[in-house]
């Protein structure tokens, strides 16, 4: 579990970073896409705990598989979120904004 939490860590806060940088267009479409995501697992393996993972994100205490999913859900906002910022026209961005940096356990 120390791995899992110190990776949600990593990917919570180079979210939150690219977030403030991102245009609003960005994160319209990191919503897009990660909707499209969801549906296609849903449709695949039936409906998420919706209420469970909105618990999860106010907990003041998770388990080790909570602490997974929320490593491997925040490393995906990461990366879809990365992919439409660092795709943006070079003059819209600033050297911060294309620097990718995962997680050393995702090299």
């Amino acid at each position: 579990m120390p791995d899992d939490l110190g990776k949600f860590a990593h990917y919570l806060e180079r979210s939150d970073e690219l977030l403030a940088k991102a245009r609003k267009d960005d994160i319209a479409e990191t919503a897009r896409v990660l909707a499209l995501r969801v549906a296609h697992y849903q449709a695949r393996y039936g409906d998420l705990p919706f209420d469970e993972h909105l618990h999860m994100l106010n907990a003041d205490t998770i388990s080790g598989t909570q602490a997974q999913v929320l490593a491997d859900g925040f490393e995906i906002l990461f990366k879809v979120l990365a992919s439409l910022v660092v795709s943006m026209p070079t003059a819209d961005r600033t050297e911060e904004s294309a620097e990718i940096r995962p997680h050393p356990s995702n090299p």
